[in-house]
């Protein structure tokens, strides 16, 4: 697989939820749901798939993982600043990603870094999918709801995404 097979329509379509949560932002400031439970898990996986994609962007080796890591950077960043924005406090990062980004701040480039940031990548975005997936069933109305209705098909896509990434790598 060559950076190509991330192909553009992906690319593409996954920068557009970087627009369309900007779109969200006035619509979340008044909603009042930064309190939420919910609101307080997708910061903290959002802010940590941020931390750790800036850091790959200019440590990652593998063109794939580069891709990645800008693109998620950018789209994790507008999640985080949506609830920042709407008045969300800012949470604490658990032990288990605090270790994880020391690890990886730690680790020199190469291929080991590559598949560590790419699996942390993939463990996240299953956390969050499930979060999503668990608003969107609890059926209730709210901006809430319909963001993470809007988050849910852009996260399985960045999974298809690394998971191709991973097994590039792998191989």
């Amino acid at each position: 697989m060559n950076m190509t097979n991330i192909s553009r329509r992906k690319v593409i379509g996954s920068g557009a939820v970087a627009a369309a949560l900007a779109a969200l932002a006035p619509v979340v400031a008044e909603a009042n749901i930064v309190t939420s439970g919910y609101a307080h898990d997708t910061l903290t996986i959002a802010l940590f798939s941020a931390d750790i994609s800036k850091l790959a962007i200019n440590k990652a080796l593998h063109p794939m993982v580069q891709q990645f890591a800008r693109l998620e950077a950018s789209e994790a960043e507008a999640v985080g600043n949506l609830l920042l924005g709407a008045g969300a406090i800012m949470p604490k990062r658990p032990d288990a990603l605090a270790e994880t980004l020391t690890t990886l701040k730690k680790m020199d480039p190469g291929t080991g870094f590559d598949l560590h940031y790419v699996r942390a990548e993939i463990d996240g975005h299953e956390d969050l999918l499930k979060i999503q997936k668990r608003r969107v069933a609890e059926g209730k109305a709210g901006i809430d709801t319909t963001i993470a209705t809007l988050l849910v098909p852009f996260i399985e896509t960045h999974l298809a995404m690394l998971q191709a990434v991973e097994n590039s790598i792998a191989r």
